[in-house]
């Protein structure tokens, strides 16, 4: 699907390109949007309150551990039918979270030191939100403000 947008984009033209990239973009969406129907049913609302759990709580990591006990259920059924769900592990689907949640943020807040930004997105230090930071999108927190 992405390879037939880029395609588009370069080989066509004026209207006809804005067209059937609007229109294959559409179809994605529409793909996407089927795929997060089915994969987070109404049987998985345990899933879900997880999710809600963690995006809000952005200060912090939460363990499986901690959901575990939370929801009254082993860490391996926290941890299975997280991943089956997201495709990520509980950790990861953080990291990822808190890490463009800081993207998202970065630019608007220039004179905010990432020692701020790194406590409230529940990291270490600086050093360890910078470091994963530029790993997840090639570029600094400090290039990115």
């Amino acid at each position: 699907m992405y390879e037939r947008i880029i395609e588009s984009y370069f080989t066509l033209s004026g209207q006809m390109r804005e067209l059937r990239c609007s229109i294959l973009l559409e179809e994605l969406l529409l793909k996407l949007s089927e795929i997060n129907d089915s994969s987070v049913s109404g049987t998985d609302i345990l899933v879900q309150e997880m999710i809600h759990r963690i995006h809000s709580t952005p200060d912090r990591f939460i363990s499986p551990k901690e959901l575990a006990d939370l929801y009254h259920v082993s860490i391996r059924t926290v941890s299975g039918r997280f991943k089956k769900v997201t495709g990520e592990s509980i950790h990861q689907y953080q990291l990822k979270l808190k890490l463009n949640m800081a993207y998202d943020e970065l630019p608007f807040n220039p004179d905010r030191p990432l020692r701020d930004f790194a406590i409230s997105y529940g990291f270490y230090d600086e050093f360890q939100f910078s470091k994963l930071f530029k790993r997840q999108f090639g570029i600094s927190p400090s290039e990115r403000k």
